[in-house]
Order: structure tokens, then C-alpha cells, then sequence
């Protein structure tokens, strides 16, 4: 428990880790029964991974007072084959000055639209958050190695898990908190047993004490799967693992450029985790890629206001073998993407 917290804190620039048993949307929850009871919240959503903030707070009966600002089309008259990215900063600054949340949410990629917001608009978010007394909170579930440090991009929350980013089985959810949250968590109402926030920080702060507490059993054969992930992420080098994920990402989104494929994401938003392309026909090319041996998904809807589902197929770039080494990891999916489309994607 202790290897593992004091881990997470120097990734992640964060003054408090905690664990709690599950999954990250258990985090999303217990952060959200925690921090946003009855609270004005704004949720940035980039597809249907925003949305859902927006179930688990009205499901929850957590806060009514909800506003989605969400990712937009490039071109408005196409939305089933057109780019997508984040609603402006001009427009989360004018929202934030006139409405006034106290809480804003956000996914810093959503994997069914591939959107990444970068480190300058996080930071910006957070500027506008913060000029209005807002806590930002930014799921980072399917951000790979791809870093958000805390205090440098103004985050009070930031919910993850073992399984995408530091390729682990799943078994926990984690809540890693600034100062400003972790002092703000101790006067908030607890609206869950299980999901208490509360509890799960003082096990955690227990533990390192040297102590112990108890609330709900740990699933402590995952934790020390999740900390012998966490020693080899340390061995291959944190900063390494982040140059790479993002070079991995570059490398394919050429690759399947190459073949006339249009991302969905916009430059400039594209994440290294998980890309996400249009296709005419989905299913035919994720049974192409299992013939081959990979396994690709097929799309979700994006939930931005688009008429029906867009046609598009996931490649995950998530787990330490394929972030090791970059070239060879790409000259393999170079083989299997010209076995797939041939010389232009005709699927």
C-alpha cells in the first residue's frame, strides 16, 4: 500500500493517494459523492465517457445543477465523418464567469471519440475553474503513460486505475488529491458507505503511519500485482514510458493516415492511447485484425448530439510490451495494417 501511494504521489505531483476496491468508475463515483453533493458542476465531455459524469451524478441523486459543454464537430453539416474537438477555452471561460461551478469534470482522453485535451488546456481549464473557487477534476482512466502532473496544471483530483496505464489487472479504483482537496474531503458529506472517500483516505493515511485500518476488504493480491507494475514501470523509466507512448500513437496514427484513413479526434487532440478512425465497415475490419491475431473494438457512439452511431473501429495502445520498444512495436502493426486495408482503406 505504502510502495504503491508514495509511486502514484511522485507521478502524478500529488499530496494524497488513495485506493479504494473496484474499478475507475468507483472512483468517478466516490469523487463525485464526495465532492459534487448538491454542487453546481460543469462537465467538459469529449464523448461518452463525459456523459458519464453526467449519469453517475443524476443516477446517484448527487447534483442536479449540471451543464455539459461538449467536444464539437469541424465540420457541423458531416458529423458522422468529421473531426471532433474540445469545446473552446473562450467558451469554458465565459460559462465559468457568468454560471459560476464549483465543480468541473473532465476526461483527459475518451476512448470513444480518441480525444485528448493537452497539457495547455487542462491548465487553462483549470485558470478558469479556479478564478470562480472551482475544483477540476480530470479522469485520467485511459491515459496511458501519458503524465498529468497535478500542480503544474492546477488539478485538485485526478481518478485512474491499474489496468490501462500501468498494466495491472484490474482491482482498484485510485483518487489522488492536491492539498486544497484533501483539506476540502474531511468537511464534505459522505453519501455512500462503501464509496466513502473519507474512509479509504484514513486506511490509506493509517498505513502510512506505520498502522491499520479497516473498512471493506482490499483485494490485496491485485495491490501487490498493481506495486510489482508499478516497480517495473520505475525500472523502465517514467519520463521514457511518456516520450513513448506518444511517439507509439504518432507512429500509427501515419500508419493508418497512410491508407486514407480520417481520424476522428482534430489535430492537435489526438491521443496516444487510444485512436479512434472512421471506417464504412467496422465489423469487417476488426474481424480482419482478429484473423491476424490483434484485437481491435469496434466503435462506440460519441454522444455529441450526432444523428446515429458513426462508423469507426479503437486500436488500444495501452501496456509496457508495446511501450518498450517503439520501432519494433510499430513495424509490427505496419504488417498487420497493410495485411488489413492493402494500399487504401477500402473497408
Amino acid at each position: 500500500m505504502n510502495d504503491v501511494s508514495t509511486t502514484l504521489k511522485n507521478i502524478f505531483q500529488a499530496h494524497s493517494s488513495i485506493l479504494l476496491p473496484g474499478s475507475g468508475t468507483y472512483a468517478m463515483e466516490a469523487s463525485a459523492r464526495q465532492f459534487c453533493h448538491h454542487k453546481r458542476c460543469l462537465i467538459i465531455q469529449n464523448g461518452y465517457f463525459g456523459l458519464r459524469w453526467h449519469e453517475i451524478l443524476t443516477q446517484g441523486n448527487i447534483s442536479s445543477h449540471i451543464t455539459l459543454l461538449k467536444a464539437e464537430a469541424h465540420t457541423p453539416s458531416q458529423p458522422l465523418t468529421s473531426h471532433y474537438a474540445p469545446v473552446s477555452i473562450e467558451s469554458i471561460r465565459n460559462y465559468c464567469s457568468t454560471h459560476k461551478p464549483e465543480v468541473v469534470l473532465m476526461s483527459h482522453v475518451d476512448t470513444s471519440t480518441g480525444i485528448l485535451v493537452p497539457h495547455d488546456y487542462i491548465k487553462k481549464v483549470s485558470e478558469a475553474a479556479k478564478s470562480v473557487g472551482a475544483l477540476v477534476v480530470l479522469d485520467c482512466i485511459a491515459s496511458g503513460c501519458v503524465w498529468t502532473p497535478m500542480k503544474d496544471l492546477g488539478l485538485d483530483a485526478i481518478i485512474t486505475a491499474p489496468q490501462k496505464a500501468f498494466y495491472a489487472p484490474a482491482s482498484v479504483g485510485i483518487v489522488l488529491l492536491s492539498q486544497h482537496a484533501r483539506g476540502l474531503l474531511d468537511g464534505s458529506p459522505s453519501s455512500s458507505f462503501t464509496l466513502d472517500l473519507k474512509k479509504w483516505a484514513n486506511v490509506q493515511e493509517q498505513y502510512e503511519k506505520g498502522a491499520f485500518a479497516y473498512h471493506t476488504t482490499l483485494p490485496t493480491v491485485g495491490i501487490e500485482q498493481f506495486n510489482h507494475s508499478l516497480k517495473e514501470l520505475e525500472k523502465m523509466g517514467v519520463q521514457r514510458l511518456n516520450q513513448n507512448q506518444q511517439a507509439l500513437g504518432e507512429n500509427v496514427r501515419k500508419l493508418l493516415e497512410s491508407k486514407g484513413l480520417k481520424s476522428v479526434s482534430a489535430p492537435g487532440f489526438q491521443a496516444g492511447t487510444v485512436l479512434v478512425y472512421y471506417v464504412e465497415d467496422p465489423a469487417a475490419v476488426t474481424k480482419k485484425f482478429t484473423q491476424l491475431g490483434y484485437r481491435v473494438a469496434g466503435g462506440f457512439g460519441f454522444f455529441l448530439g450526432e444523428p446515429s452511431k458513426p462508423k469507426s473501429f479503437r486500436i488500444g495502445l495501452f501496456g509496457f510490451d508495446k511501450l518498450a520498444d517503439v520501432n519494433k512495436t510499430t513495424a509490427e502493426l505496419k504488417e498487420v495494417i497493410d495485411k488489413v486495408f492493402g494500399p487504401s482503406a477500402k473497408l
